[in-house]
This record gives structure tokens, C-alpha cells and sequence, in this order.
């Protein structure tokens, strides 16, 4: 079990998605962006430090992610820590997470209405939630 948020995780996190017939059929063709995710309010027990990781998707399939910055990423994505759970464990999708107003999203708004339309009808963050994960 990855600890969340640790490189171990992103990496069993893309395998989840890229293993998800559904979700790369799905995206297939329609999906190729980079994105930036800045996760704030980290709770001492996960590190206490603020995090920062990108991943790459080229026609639907999650090509690399890895801790860090990107630079000129498509989407930058920020929200604390608390949201991110939530949103990895499928507890709360893209839209709630929107009308939470704890996250904030940077990008051109072509590429916005795009991904939003894509993320609601694919459900990447069920996805996610199967992913065996340590909260510490």
C-alpha cells in the first residue's frame, strides 16, 4: 500500500488509469494536456510541507507523473491537502471540488471547458479511489 502522494502512489495512480479500459477508450484522442497539482495545508502526519506534482497525458493515456514543477504546464491545479483526499478517495468529484471554491484552476478557458466536460463524463477520480492507499 503507497503511502499518498509519494511517487510510489503517482505511479500506481497512472497504472490505474492507463489500466482502466474504460477511461482510456474514454479519452482516447480527446485528451493531451499537462498538469501542475500544488497541494497546500499538508497536516504534519503526511509531512507538514506543501507538495507539487505534474502529469502528462498524450490521446488518453497518462504518459508520465512525477514530483516536482512543470514548467508551462496546460493546467495548474491548487487546493489543500483535504480536498485532494477527498477527491482521490472518490468522495467528492470535479464539480464539487470546483463549488468548494478550494480549488483553484489556472488555465486558458478553451482547455477548461474541455476538461471539465471530460472529467465529469469519465470519472478519473473513481478511478483513483481504487488505488490502495496509506494516509499518514
Amino acid at each position: 500500500m503507497a503511502l499518498y502522494l509519494s511517487q510510489e502512489w503517482l505511479n500506481e495512480a497512472r497504472e490505474a488509469l492507463d489500466g482502466s479500459e474504460v477511461f482510456v477508450k474514454a479519452a482516447r484522442g480527446t485528451l493531451t494536456a499537462t498538469f501542475q497539482h500544488h497541494i497546500t495545508d499538508v497536516p504534519a502526519g503526511a509531512g507538514g510541507e506543501d507538495i507539487a506534482f505534474w502529469s502528462e497525458f498524450q490521446q488518453g493515456r497518462c504518459v508520465d507523473v512525477r514530483l516536482g514543477e512543470l514548467s508551462s504546464p496546460d493546467v495548474t491545479l491548487t487546493a489543500p491537502y483535504s480536498l485532494w483526499k477527498r477527491f482521490h478517495a472518490g468522495e467528492v468529484g470535479l464539480a464539487g471540488a470546483l463549488l468548494s471554491l478550494d480549488l483553484e484552476v489556472k488555465t486558458r478557458l478553451s482547455t477548461a471547458l474541455s476538461l471539465t466536460r471530460y472529467w465529469r463524463l469519465y470519472g478519473m477520480n473513481r478511478i483513483l479511489s481504487t488505488v490502495p492507499t496509506r494516509y499518514d
